[in-house]
């Protein structure tokens, strides 16, 4: 079904996010810049008129061999702002991307955001995990809740001198992508850096106060750092990395504790820790904290030649979700949504 849209250049998307309840800071259109100058993305963003109600769209596209391939939002969160129109004509918004010669769309939905698509359109569902932290109850209550030995460690770092700044310059960010560098390729056994110094960069570049980045010293040396992304109630873990032979001195541990006592002060009202990625010990960290487990959507929605395309790569077992820092999902449905029949 034909649906009217119209474009939404960046001043109108800002205006639009600073009014809604549950945007983050991957919904704005600073985030669409830093990923069109790293990733190479450009916007497609967009508003549906449908009557009365209006539905908003935060998306980004790229071309390839002619044909479409679109994210909300390519490397964080995205979603469909719908306003007071209904869940069937939300679909009807999905089914008109398909109109031209888009092949797939990647929607990555926030934590609390029960939307459900018709099964004709998804060609894959997947649902991932993240921990948050409730934070409405301020600092020193919600710090009281990280478990005994958390709390030791983080006094364990203080007392060794280990301190905590805001990294504001360009030099900063850079310092800190050559940290992460190092852990990609020594500890975690990439060939180069899992995350590209141009996000760095761009991060520092268009973050507009959204973007905060704390580094953890130690004797005038930086030794760990973590990149949160901040907007609306939610704050996010985004990154963080830290020098392994440091890691006696828990610098990751009195970073994230100044990070979460930031936000409260702010007026976060929550602090989204990411995925577990599967992994017992940093799900039972998470937990210790006081965080609770929320589920998180992904579904790929697909032209007919989409699903073709979808299905001959899964065949060739070289299938691959786009880059998100959440991790790995607990339940994957792949290929559950049949091929429709050719009219």
């Amino acid at each position: 079904m034909r649906v009217d849209h119209e474009p939404v250049s960046m001043a109108k998307w800002t205006e639009i996010v600073g009014k809604l309840d549950n945007a983050s800071f991957t919904h704005t259109p600073a985030w669409a810049r830093i990923i069109e100058d790293t990733y190479g993305f450009t916007n497609a963003s967009r508003i549906y008129r449908l009557g009365d109600d209006d539905v908003f769209f935060p998306l980004m596209k790229k071309n390839t061999l002619g044909h479409t391939f679109y994210s909300s939002m390519p490397y964080g969160d995205g979603n469909v702002f719908m306003g007071k129109a209904s869940p069937e004509r939300v679909n009807d918004v999905m089914g008109d991307l398909f109109s031209s010669r888009a092949i797939f769309l990647d929607l990555f939905l926030p934590p609390f955001t029960g939307l459900e698509l018709r099964k004709d359109l998804v060609v894959r569902k997947e649902i991932k995990y993240t921990h948050v932290l409730p934070l409405e109850d301020g600092f020193e209550r919600t710090f009281a809740k990280f478990n005994k030995a958390g709390r030791k460690l983080i006094r364990k770092a203080e007392r060794s001198g280990v301190e905590v700044v805001e990294g504001t310059s360009l030099d900063d960010f850079r310092t800190f992508y050559r940290l992460y560098e190092k852990e990609s390729i020594e500890r975690w056994g990439y060939a180069r850096s899992h995350l590209p110094l141009a996000l760095f960069e761009n991060l520092h570049e268009y973050g507009n106060g959204g973007v905060r980045l704390s580094l953890a010293k130690m004797d005038g040396k930086v030794i760990a750092g973590a990149i949160s992304l901040l907007y609306g109630k939610m704050a996010l873990g985004f990154v963080n990395s830290f020098l392994e032979e440091y890691g006696s001195y828990s610098p990751s541990r009195l970073l994230l504790k100044e990070s979460i006592e930031h936000a409260c002060r702010e007026g976060y009202r929550y602090y989204d820790l990411g995925s577990s990625e599967g992994q017992k010990s940093l799900h039972a960290f998470k937990e210790g904290l006081g965080a609770f487990e929320t589920s998180i959507v992904h579904y790929r929605i697909g032209s007919y030649l989409g699903r073709v395309v979808d299905r001959a790569i899964a065949i060739a077992r070289s299938t691959r979700m786009p880059a998100w820092p959440r991790g790995r999902s607990k339940e994957y449905a792949a290929g559950t949504v049949p091929m429709p029949a050719k009219t």
